[in-house]
């Protein structure tokens, strides 16, 4: 059952929801990404449903409402997720913008959490040079460096480790070895290394790599053509 949110006046001057808007006619991202708020439960988690989200959202208008998520995913706004086989999604500024009290709060959470959420990274950690063990970060605390919890992999560039981390800390997805195994699996589907798929990330301003998001977006590896670029382009918002 939905809840009742609240909708802060910011929102609808959003600079980033208003370009994905602008980008994506006839998707309604803005609205869809305010209807999906009603249905998160207190910590922002809701099913990922696409058949019954559109049943609930928008549900007189025709588009695609599978394709306005993946839309909203890429561009770091939901996190979608798998436990126990079902699928999940997740709205990171939750509880920044939501005030959860009354009954409510009393409630244990409805949605088991993100498993990319639960280990590695505190989600404080951004740039890495360590690769023999050490861990090191060149985040700085005081005159030091800080120990941060996740190492770059061997097969990936530092420099672009580095700014991938910082794309995962905007967005709020610490990064864990969950995540970087499920962009391995995405990255063998789309035929490119992990090296590859990170760089892909970086120019797209991704936070996860899917296969689909480039089939989808007719551009394939190194072959991509100046519509699917412009596509894509559109895509990241």
């Amino acid at each position: 059952m939905a809840r009742i949110r609240t909708i802060k006046p910011d929102f609808f001057r959003h600079e980033g929801l208003q370009d994905l808007e602008a980008a994506n006619p006839g998707l309604y991202p803005m609205m869809v990404f305010a209807g999906l708020w009603g249905h998160c439960d207190k910590a922002g988690r809701f099913v990922w449903n696409a058949r019954m989200l559109k049943l609930d959202i928008l549900p007189f208008l025709n588009f695609d409402m599978e394709h306005v998520l993946s839309v909203l995913e890429q561009a770091g706004f939901i996190n979608k997720y798998e436990v126990d086989g079902k699928e999940y999604g997740e709205i990171p500024s939750f509880s920044e913008h939501q005030r959860i009290n009354g009954k409510e709060a009393q409630e244990p959470e409805k949605h088991p959490g993100n498993p990319e959420n639960q280990s590695g990274s505190d989600g404080e950690a951004l740039e890495i040079t360590g690769r023999e063990g050490n861990r090191k970060g060149i985040g700085r605390e005081g005159n030091g460096l800080r120990v941060i919890a996740f190492p770059c992999p061997e097969d990936v560039e530092e420099k672009i480790w580095i700014d991938y981390l910082a794309i995962r800390k905007a967005k709020k997805a610490p990064m864990t070895d969950t995540a970087l195994s499920g962009i391995r699996r995405e990255a063998d589907k789309a035929g490119l290394s992990l090296q590859q798929a990170i760089e892909e990330c970086c120019s797209r301003n991704w936070q996860g790599f899917k296969a689909d998001w480039l089939k989808s977006s007719g551009s394939g590896q190194f072959g991509k053509t100046s519509q699917g670029i412009a596509l894509l382009e559109q895509m990241k918002g």
